[in-house]
């Protein structure tokens, strides 16, 4: 019989028996034993163990074996390895010393026996029991207090056969590990798992270092031909990295093949590579073998007869097609549930290509469908992320149902309209469509809509180059007009007269072929904008010629500080960049080049600048790697008709063509009026000249009220709460707030140029910022741009009329940090700080939002309506029905950066 030690545990609310015997690894019955006051009832099949609060419970465990006093105590002494392991690496733990009683035979590291135990509110919990000492951690163990133990009997966390460890951050970039999960993700499955044809498997990928970044991950067929053995991909899905340093896909394993197969199983491995990576993938080790279902045992004769009618029925399958060799599929792998089997999206003339404002075809195939709720959800994607366009949900009439698709201009500008965007001439469309409230999404396959003909609507929040207000000599003619530059119509005088100046001092000879050439480079790399604060989304690039990082600090500043600047301080920095290129004869192309990839100036026309996948490329060039990982950036050059042949490579000449349209475009964007210091180009529309931004991206209202009802009204201006009875004086706008270790909040901009007046905060508001806008007229010319109509019938008012003459304050409230100081002076665009839950009347609510006021007075509280009007008349609200409000609305926000699960009712109130 082992002896046992005895640890006095104090019972706290919700804890059972089952817990305990969980917490410290002992058998219940034992338990039990130790403890018969505990009082046992019994409800059918299952006995109940009742614990009060407060009980003191005796937990039995075993002691250490000893021996006689001569020989001593038996086991593991002490244990060493790496006490700082990084995630994602193996690391290997050995006994470094037995106690004196251990028989000769048990000192053998085969015996040990090892465990790892992690630190939870206030107690080590066992987590793990392995055979050996060989262990990797993952992301999640990063920080946490973890002891590893080796033993013989049983493991002791008081001595030197625990060792103390820390698991630390792993700088490169890897996949840990893969784990397979049945589609339910209870637990997971077994090595050399078998599985049924048209099951599902979740497969989980472990990484180190890898958040935001994507996995490919592929399902591949084992085949084996003249004894050689291949695995061919038959599935690859791409997926992103939690915050968490996990990334999950999906695999159904519906290989029709294996239906008139007359093998029983097929073999299959997983494999996970990190995204644009060289490395090799990392392996699932053991093959998951799936199996199609059995059939009951017969008589050799009649066996016989089955066997050859499954054949015959298998090649009439495929003498008939696809359809009926499908139908063979459903029947085997489908049951009563509802199923989407098949999603396309086509158009209805067959067109190979679309465009915008034409209208598409969403065809929805399955079973059981007639009288189910089925959502799609519209993305455009490209590299960095895909972008919704339409969210809906459609309410089958049928097992088969077609819905219309109607690409209209305000989805064109979701799609995006970036660099890389224009320069392919195509946004890429698919739709993913579920079963409402179930997680299998089917996906169609893409649509390439094309974009080269679409009008673009100027940045917002982009502000045009202006240098103030010289004097005019009427009596000289103007030197701009002997420059005559490409896109001047785009900027002051001043500035071009500067670009001259800059190309007159580096380029002497041909100062006036490398000034339009800088123009259009400048065109080019801001949208046609030349703004000096215009960013690219992708990286950190900023303005007039997308300064990197890297380069910014070479130059002593930073992208932070140029994106500050005017449009001619930084064409100092301009200047700079193109120093070292002073008196060098180049093409326009090359000139490009010196801003796209400079390893590649001066090569020939044939010259391959990126690739695919590496053909083309010199294996010895020391910029291949960064040549294939461009590719997906750059590859418009390719695949846009007009310029490339969609052969996977980018060449010199492709570039060359691609870019000469900012050349062309530039001469029809030349100015017309040459007046030194006066800007008054023609055709050069009013929108551009309004110095206006969003108060955050994508302003939407709130869909959903405090009481995670959706009720979109409850966050607009007006009388809108408690039945129409109390004031809300502002406007929110939902916005993502602080969330610790996972989100810093949302960005929040000044919408005018204007002088901060106040960053007090206070009780029930929270943290605030209250900013003076220098030019009323500037509003007025936004709120005509605007053109707003009140969005309800019931609550919403439009406010009092903002005149020019009046003063005028915009209020931003319940904010997670403040980025600016009382008299500070911001620019349309600036971030000024981050959203958040502040203020007794936002803090635990699951419609976190900014609070947005506009008021002719700094500090309108307790003047009512009097002082304030509706927000919404000058912002462009986008659609409130997407998807993040939904899930957002699962938690509720508190200041301190903690988010808490809840289920919230989501009952509709929008007719309340």
């Amino acid at each position: 019989m082992p002896d046992y030690t005895y640890i006095n545990h104090k019972v706290k609310k919700g804890e059972t028996l089952w817990g305990l015997s969980k917490q410290y690894n002992v058998e219940q019955h034992k338990i039990r034993q130790a403890n018969p006051e505990i009082k046992i009832t019994h409800n059918g099949t299952y006995e109940i163990a009742h614990l009060k609060i407060g009980q003191i419970i005796r937990i039995p465990q075993e002691k250490q074996i000893y021996t006689n006093k001569k020989t001593g105590k038996k086991g593991v002494k002490a244990i060493n390895g790496n006490t700082l392991p990084q995630a994602g690496i193996k690391e290997k733990y050995w006994v470094t010393g037995w106690y004196p009683g251990t028989p000769i035979e048990m000192k053998n590291p085969a015996n040990v026996k090892w465990a790892v135990y992690y630190k939870e509110k206030g107690r080590y919990t066992l987590k793990l029991k392995k055979e050996t000492g060989e262990f990797t951690f993952h992301e999640q163990a990063i920080g946490k207090d973890i002891k590893i133990v080796g033993y013989l009997y049983n493991p002791e966390l008081d001595n030197d056969s625990a060792l103390n460890i820390k698991v630390v951050t792993n700088q490169t970039p890897s996949i840990t590990s893969l784990i397979l999960y049945n589609i339910k993700k209870e637990k997971p499955l077994p090595r050399n798992v078998k599985l049924k044809l048209g099951q599902s498997i979740y497969v989980v990928a472990n990484t180190t270092n890898c958040v935001g970044k994507k996995i490919e991950f592929a399902l591949q067929k084992k085949e084996e031909k003249a004894g050689v053995t291949n695995y061919i991909p038959i599935i690859q899905n791409t997926e992103k990295v939690s915050t968490k340093g996990t990334a999950t896909t999906i695999f159904k394993l519906d290989d029709l093949n294996l239906l008139i197969n007359s093998s029983k199983t097929q073999n299959y491995w997983i494999s996970a590579q990190l995204e644009g990576s060289e490395n090799t993938p990392y392996i699932y080790e053991n093959e998951v073998e799936v199996e199609k279902e059995s059939s009951k045992k017969l008589p050799n004769e009649e066996k016989k007869k089955k066997e050859d009618s499954i054949i015959y029925k298998g090649k009439i399958a495929i003498q008939e097609g696809w359809n009926k060799l499908k139908d063979m599929y459903i029947k085997k792998t489908t049951s009563n549930e509802p199923q989407i089997q098949r999603v396309s999206l086509y158009s209805p003339e067959n067109k190979s290509q679309v465009s915008y404002k034409e209208t598409l075809k969403l065809k929805i195939e399955g079973i059981y469908l007639k009288g189910k709720s089925i959502e799609y959800i519209v993305y455009e994607e490209d590299q960095s992320q895909k972008k919704e366009l339409i969210i809906d949900t459609v309410q089958m009439m049928g097992d088969v149902q077609e819905v219309d698709i109607l690409l209209t201009q305000e989805r064109f500008k979701k799609g995006g309209t970036n660099k890389e965007e224009l320069t392919e001439g195509k946004h890429e469309i698919y739709v993913e469509v579920k079963l409402k409230e179930k997680e299998l999404v089917k996906k169609t396959e893409i649509i390439v809509v094309d974009t080269s003909t679409q009008e673009i609507d100027p940045i917002p929040g982009n502000r045009p180059v202006t240098t103030g207000d010289p004097e005019v000599n009427k009596n000289k003619k103007c030197v701009c007009e002997e420059y005559d530059l490409i896109w001047g119509a785009k900027v002051s005088c001043e500035f071009r007269k500067k670009v001259v100046e800059i190309c007159k001092e580096l380029w002497p000879s041909d100062y006036l072929n490398m000034a339009n050439y800088l123009m259009a480079i400048m065109a080019w790399e801001t949208g046609e904008t030349f703004s000096p604060s215009i960013k690219n989304p992708k990286s950190s690039a900023t303005g007039l010629i997308q300064f990197m990082k890297k380069t910014a600090e070479e130059f002593g500043t930073t992208v932070d500080k140029l994106k500050k600047m005017t449009a001619l301080e930084q064409l100092d920095y301009v200047k700079k960049y193109f120093y070292p290129q002073r008196n060098k004869k180049l093409e326009f192309v090359d000139f490009y080049l010196l801003v796209l990839f400079p390893a590649s100036m001066g090569k020939p026309d044939n010259h391959v600048v990126f690739s695919k996948d590496g053909r083309g490329l010199n294996k010895k060039d020391r910029y291949y790697s960064e040549r294939i990982k461009a590719y997906p950036v750059n590859k418009g050059f390719d695949t846009n008709p007009k310029y490339g042949n969609n052969d996977g490579m980018v060449t010199k000449a492709e570039i060359k063509k691609g870019i000469q349209k900012y050349i062309d475009k530039g001469e029809i964007n030349k100015t017309t009026i040459f007046n030194c210091g006066v800007k008054v180009e023609k055709d050069f529309k009013k929108e551009n000249i309004i110095k206006w931004h969003d108060p955050v991206d994508n302003p939407r209202r709130t869909k959903y009220n405090s009481y995670g009802n959706i009720k979109p009204v409850n966050g607009a201006y007006g009388n809108v709460r408690k039945g129409y009875t109390k004031y809300h004086s502002g406007l929110d706008l939902f916005a993502l707030p602080y969330i610790k270790d996972e989100f810093e909040g949302t960005k929040i901009y000044a919408c005018l140029d204007g002088i901060v007046t106040n960053t007090a905060a206070g009780p029930q508001a929270g943290k605030a910022i209250r900013l003076k806008i220098n030019n009323v007229k500037d509003l007025l010319e936004q709120e005509k741009k605007v053109n707003y109509k009140l969005e309800f019938n019931k609550g919403e008012e439009m406010g009092i009329n903002i005149k020019e003459t009046d003063t005028v304050y915009f209020i931003y409230l319940h904010l997670s940090k403040v980025l600016v100081k009382n008299n500070q002076m911001v620019k349309a665009g600036d971030i000024i700080g981050y959203t958040g839950v502040s203020g007794s009347i936002a803090t635990n609510i699951p419609s976190p939002h900014l609070h947005l006021e506009i008021a002719t007075i700094e500090n309108a509280y307790n003047t009512g309506k009097t002082k304030r009007t509706n927000p919404a008349r000058f912002i462009k609200l986008n659609s409130y029905n997407t998807k993040d409000q939904d899930v957002a609305v699962n938690y509720k926000y508190s200041e301190n950066g903690y988010k808490t699960k809840w289920n919230a009712p989501k009952k509709d109130q929008t007719k309340d």
